[in-house]
């Protein structure tokens, strides 16, 4: 079971907890970088964080950063910030050694960041695999009514992709 850590590092004394949790339960996280406070921390200070917890036996896994579109179904951002803020995810995180990362391939309705074009969507996710290897990526469903989209999307991609579905989405 991963679990989803949208509040980790945000104090010492919840960090700790948290962590002695992991290990109590042998649970491997999720660290959500979708978070603010995880997305300003300095290279440093990641590095810290990961030295403490590869010293408790935890490995997590990475949500890479993503953006929820509007009530209408749109997304505020375009394919290049999307990989930007994709790849700066990737970056942030190393000093982590994820076992995999995890990221939203938004195929749904007007959110699709392609509008139906998916060999542009092939590329960007290519070259976010790339960033992320050796770990695998993982795209996971968002608001998508069917999984279609999502498989097409799997079927063309690098042998270190795969899918995972969110059941709550």
């Amino acid at each position: 079971m991963n679990y989803y850590i949208k509040f980790f590092a945000e104090d010492a004394d919840t960090t700790a907890s948290l962590a002695d949790f992991f290990v109590e339960q042998d649970i491997q996280p999720e660290l959500d970088f979708n978070t603010p406070r995880l997305l300003a921390m300095s290279v440093a200070e990641h590095e810290e964080l990961a030295a403490s917890w590869h010293a408790r036996g935890l490995n997590c896994a990475v949500h890479l950063p993503f953006e929820m579109p509007d009530p209408t179904g749109r997304l505020s951002l375009d394919r290049r910030e999307v990989l930007d803020s994709l790849l700066y995810g990737v970056d942030l995180s190393r000093p982590y050694a994820p076992r995999h990362f995890v990221a939203h391939p938004y195929l749904f309705g007007d959110a699709a960041l392609s509008g139906g074009d998916l060999d542009a969507d092939l590329r960007m996710w290519e070259r976010v695999a790339a960033a992320c290897a050796p770990a695998g990526l993982y795209l996971e469903n968002t608001l998508e009514q069917s999984p279609g989209a999502l498989g097409r999307l799997a079927q063309r991609l690098p042998a270190t992709c795969g899918l995972c579905f969110d059941v709550g989405h």
